[in-house]
């Protein structure tokens, strides 16, 4: 199953063009020398990494019309199951890159504003890791059971949706209910809740995906 995953990162990254790259660079940048304050890196850790390690499902949904995606693994000796469960951990497993990512951002950028403790920094990490749990099943589930256009539409919302509650967030007074969030001046009950509410969603849409993929592999 190893190679399905292998196969579907390379895949993945090689599909991505140097311009992709390039923006990515850019806005890392952006967040950690223009905008060097708390709202720089929010944006960065909760908003930007979390949309762009969530993309994979949408990049491979495009290309299993073709031999580079599903077609050529259903001519491969696996089942249904483990055709799923290779694409699930490949998308899982595109997060380290942004995780490291991250990491390294954070360490930056204390060196550089020195303003925001590290309990502060490791809770914008968490909670931009959870974010793009969330929407990674989402994207997952609906690369499962929705054709090409409805899954480009769903990556879609799921890409805007963050910006605009964001944005929300900052330009109301919202702000001031959700920062303790990630300050630690709130119960740890939030934290739990949302590390269950995203093992449900990976189990969920997986056995969702699964059960869908397997119906419609035995009409082929």
């Amino acid at each position: 199953m190893s190679g399905l995953v292998y196969r579907d990162l390379l895949t993945y990254y090689r599909k991505n063009t140097k311009v992709t790259y390039i923006l990515e660079i850019v806005y890392f940048l952006f967040f950690l020398l223009v905008l060097r304050n708390i709202y720089g890196a929010i944006t960065f850790l909760v908003i930007a990494a979390p949309i762009s390690m969530s993309g994979l499902p949408a990049t491979m949904k495009d290309l299993d019309s073709n031999y580079k995606g599903m077609i050529s693994a259903r001519l491969m000796p696996y089942t249904q199951r483990d055709i799923v469960t290779s694409r699930f951990k490949a998308a899982f497993s595109c997060h380290l890159l942004y995780l490291a990512e991250m990491l390294i951002f954070c360490i930056l950028h204390h060196a550089i504003t020195g303003d925001i403790s590290w309990k502060t920094y490791f809770l914008l990490f968490l909670g931009g890791w959870l974010s793009a749990i969330f929407i990674t099943c989402v994207n997952l589930l609906s690369s499962f059971i929705t054709g090409m256009n409805a899954a480009a539409i769903i990556y879609l919302i799921t890409t805007v949706l963050p910006v605009a509650l964001f944005l929300l967030i900052m330009l109301t007074d919202l702000y001031e209910i959700i920062m303790p969030l990630f300050t630690g001046n709130h119960p740890y009950i939030f934290w739990i809740f949302t590390v269950l509410l995203d093992v449900i969603m990976v189990a969920v849409s997986y056995l969702i995906s699964v059960n869908r993929f397997t119906k419609q592999s035995a009409k082929l």
